[in-house]
């Protein structure tokens, strides 16, 4: 039966689509970064951390 079913679909353009999942190589970036620029992105986390210590306790 589900033969039959196939086919009468195929026969009238009738597709079923099904999940997919695409899988890529990941992109290797080769760009080197200052040292200046990676002191800069060190301390703005430190800041962001420091920033953000009691936000959970506000949020109650």
């Amino acid at each position: 039966m589900n033969r039959e079913l196939k086919l009468l679909f195929d026969a009238n353009g009738i597709s079923i689509p099904f999940p997919q999942i695409v899988l890529n190589q990941p992109t290797e970036f080769k760009k080197s970064v200052s040292k200046k620029v990676v002191q800069g992105a060190k301390e703005f986390v430190e800041e962001q951390k420091e920033q953000s210590k009691h936000l959970e306790d506000e949020n109650e």
